[in-house]
């Protein structure tokens, strides 16, 4: 009987269902790590894009406005005709960019609260967040842009009304 060197049929098949196991369980984790990944890239994109709306406020002494779409999830930037009193129709585009959100990931509401403390939520249609020229939001007190991403992934943008101040925060209930 001859004996060779090298490896049964079996023992390749073997490891070939291991490396299949192992690329199986990475793939699937790669897959969750790109979408949390997107989502805090899309959160983080949304707040530059607050920040940036109440700083070319000041800056251009005009009203901006934050322009939020519920239906296509994209936020962008918009410019009123004047310091104040700027309607939704006469806001223009003043960049070429919107903000949307990568697939798994949506703009669930905004909460817009009074000087008086009165909380509304808005989850439809266009919403402008209306930025006066002082860096205020009045009438309103605060903003809460509130996103959410896969896997229950969920992060606000506060907007203070009061300062010049815009935060991202995670989570919110």
């Amino acid at each position: 009987m001859k004996r060779t060197s090298g490896f049964t049929l079996l023992e390749l098949m073997i490891v070939v269902v291991i490396i299949g196991i192992g690329s199986m369980i990475a793939g699937t984790n790669m897959q969750l790590w790109v979408n949390k990944a997107n989502a805090g890239g899309f959160f983080r994109e949304a707040f530059m894009e607050a920040s940036l709306a109440k700083s070319m406020a000041l800056s251009t002494r005009r009203q901006h406005a934050i322009r939020i779409d519920f239906t296509a999830n994209t936020l962008k930037i918009m410019q009123g005709e004047a310091s104040h009193g700027s309607t939704s129709a006469g806001m223009v585009d003043v960049r070429d960019g919107t903000v949307t959100a990568p697939a798994g990931c949506r703009i669930d509401n905004v909460l817009t609260t009074a000087a008086n403390g009165t909380v509304t939520a808005t989850s439809t249609g266009p919403f402008d967040v209306v930025i006066n020229p002082s860096g205020d939001l009045f009438p309103l007190d605060q903003v809460r842009i509130q996103m959410s991403g896969p896997d229950g992934h969920k992060s606000q943008i506060r907007i203070y009304g009061w300062t010049a101040k815009t935060r991202l925060e995670g989570g919110w209930s």
